[in-house]
């Protein structure tokens, strides 16, 4: 099986070739190998290579910033995947389009499900979930939503707490962390699992549904995540001891973009197509610690 991963150098591109199987043909792209942007190029590419599975993990993921480079990020997350997709079903090739949970409004107080109508709140919500649509009127190809993604490497929530709690060990200025958005932390290795298992799955089975969604088990607060990314992370030695975290509401934050208050996705479809297991969220986040204690200096905090 010959698999087209984009956006390789991503946190979940990385992670995808980490654990992919020994017997799969990987070809991976980044923005300077494969412009997903250029109609030409990315189709000279494909056709050239003719990929069995292409695994979009390329996006544009700056929340805030995409306020102001609406053409951007849709051009990256709507145009260009609905780009790929054309050019993979040409010859029957297989698409996974990865997606987010912000192409929901937040207003459930339960799980969200696959079947659930978007709603986008922001411009990059919007941007994803129109590439959600292009993608998924083409044939062959799946859609897989995840949220609050988290790794060793790359800019995201984990080693931005990690360097604060390490910066204000000690201080009595405390960090302040949003507590009035609920959604589940998800370890990025969890995820590449779970795309490699769609791609290993008898097809009669995954094709009974073109979205699928993944996250760890359970829910917290962006304040939750970050007590317990230091409590855990001095537990392991990877810092003295947590700073002092203090609550605050998402109006504070000041944000460009509106956010959805609850995104928690109902992930039992693909586990139970896939046949796949999962923790809870804290447990994923000391697996990953435990992973950082072989190779600290993947930790930027210092």
């Amino acid at each position: 099986m010959k698999v087209l991963i984009t956006g390789c150098d991503g946190q979940l591109g990385k992670a995808l070739i980490q654990t992919a199987p020994s017997h799969v043909d990987l070809l991976v792209t980044n923005k300077n190998s494969l412009d997903i942007t250029n109609p030409q190029s990315c189709k000279d590419f494909i056709l050239f290579n003719k990929p069995d599975w292409i695994i979009n993990a390329a996006a544009y993921t700056s929340v805030d910033k995409a306020e102001e480079e609406v053409e951007k990020a849709f051009l990256v997350n709507s145009k260009a995947p609905k780009l790929i997709s054309e050019i993979i079903a040409s010859y029957g090739g297989k698409m996974l389009h990865i997606s987010t949970d912000f192409v929901f409004n937040g207003r459930k107080s339960t799980p969200y499900l696959p079947s659930d109508p978007v709603d986008p709140l922001s411009i990059y919500g919007k941007s994803k979930a129109q590439g959600e649509y292009f993608v998924l009127n083409n044939i062959n190809t799946f859609v897989l939503r995840t949220s609050w993604v988290y790794s060793d490497i790359g800019n995201n929530f984990l080693l931005t707490m990690m360097k604060l709690h390490k910066l204000k060990e000690g201080k009595s200025e405390p960090l302040k962390v949003v507590y009035d958005q609920i959604g589940t932390p998800t370890n990025v290795y969890g995820l590449s699992r779970a795309c490699w298992g769609l791609l290993q799955t008898d097809y009669s089975i995954i094709k009974r549904s073109n979205i699928y969604h993944w996250s760890d088990l359970g829910v917290a607060s962006w304040y939750d995540f970050a007590i317990a990314i230091g409590e855990i992370a001095a537990q392991k030695g990877l810092i003295k001891r947590p700073a002092c975290v203090k609550p605050i509401s998402y109006i504070d934050y000041n944000r460009n973009a509106l956010c959805p208050s609850y995104s928690v996705l109902e992930s039992n479809l693909i586990r139970n197509s896939v046949n796949l297991s999962s923790v809870h969220w804290q447990q994923a986040l000391g697996d990953l610690f435990d992973r950082l204690l072989f190779n600290t200096s993947k930790i930027k905090y210092n």
